[in-house]
């Protein structure tokens, strides 16, 4: 077991961040606690309170790197068209999520207190996944901002959706594929969009 000062407080933040995800990667995110994880690296409870601030504020910022790495999964590759890349993005949620679930469950599920408010680092980042389709949209719809931020929040829901039933085994796609499913449902929603434009 290491002893106190053995480590920064920086080393130990990083210490505590990967065992919260090895433990997640594998499938023991229910068996956390503030206590394991300050055993398996050798530091008392006390000592993460005194780095994070909370249990709630470490799991954060094990989200805050699950979401750092989906967005840097999310950038599209010269795609041939908008709709190219937006089926692309949606694609490459679906596999991180099925590759990493309870990361993924993390990013979405942690309820922090009404005592702990959501850093606006964080906000941000949430804020900048939201915000990815909107070039894509743009080219394709031709919007105006308004609009188009609409229409990426009701993107992403309904990608969110369709992900979200297949980690609880309640997707039912018969023979179809989460990510053929995905871009499909990315297709129909901008043929819906480009509907309404034209209605």
């Amino acid at each position: 077991m290491a002893r106190r000062k053995e480590h920064s407080h920086d080393e130990i933040r990083q210490m505590a961040i990967a065992e919260v995800q090895e433990a997640l990667a594998r499938g023991e995110g229910e068996q956390l606690s503030l206590r394991r994880i300050a055993t398996q690296i050798g530091y008392a409870p006390s000592t993460l309170i005194n780095i994070f601030g909370s249990y709630n504020y470490l799991l954060l910022a094990v989200s805050e790197a699950s979401l750092q790495q989906l967005l840097g999964n999310l950038v599209c590759d010269s795609p041939s068209s908008p709709l190219t890349a937006l089926e692309q993005m949606a694609r490459r949620y679906a596999e991180f999520a099925l590759a990493a679930p309870d990361r993924f469950r993390l990013l979405f599920e942690l309820q922090l207190s009404t005592a702990e408010p959501l850093p606006e680092h964080h906000s941000a980042l949430i804020e900048q996944l939201l915000s990815l389709p909107l070039p894509h949209l743009a080219l394709q719809l031709r919007r105006d901002a308004d609009t188009l931020i609409t229409e990426a929040r009701l993107l992403w829901g309904a990608i969110h959706g369709l992900v979200s039933l297949a980690l609880t085994d309640k997707l039912f796609g018969g023979e179809h594929t989460l990510g053929s499913l995905v871009c499909q449902q990315v297709r129909t929603l901008i043929a819906g969009f480009e509907s309404g434009r034209n209605a």
